[in-house]
């Protein structure tokens, strides 16, 4: 039980905190959490790519559920092999960032 105290407290003191070791010196720079999520999720998630996988899915089960069995396959390696190359596409070169403005809602 002793370990797993510790573990929690030791991990609540670096949740905050963030220890960088500059020339010898250990310095502490508090972090954002806010402005890292916002780092981490608006690349992977702006440019709308992933908005597209779920019609390419439904496109697919549509044309099998019809009876064209080789227009879902088609639809899926088609789009699949275009949603792959603009994602690295898009991965090399990003969007433009948009500014977010918090109304102040939580």
């Amino acid at each position: 039980m002793l370990i797993a105290n510790n573990f929690a407290t030791q991990s609540l003191i670096y949740y905050k905190l963030l220890y960088v070791n500059v020339w010898g010196y250990i310095m502490a720079q508090e972090i954002n959490l806010k402005e890292l999520e916002k780092k981490a999720f608006r690349p992977y998630h702006e440019d709308g790519i992933w908005d597209i996988f779920p019609g390419l899915i439904m496109m697919a089960i549509a044309g099998i559920a019809v009876g064209y069995i080789v227009f879902g396959i088609a639809a899926v390696i088609i789009l699949g092999i275009g949603l792959v190359v603009l994602s690295r596409f898009l991965r090399d070169h990003p969007l433009p960032e948009m500014e977010v403005y918090d109304a102040g809602h939580n």
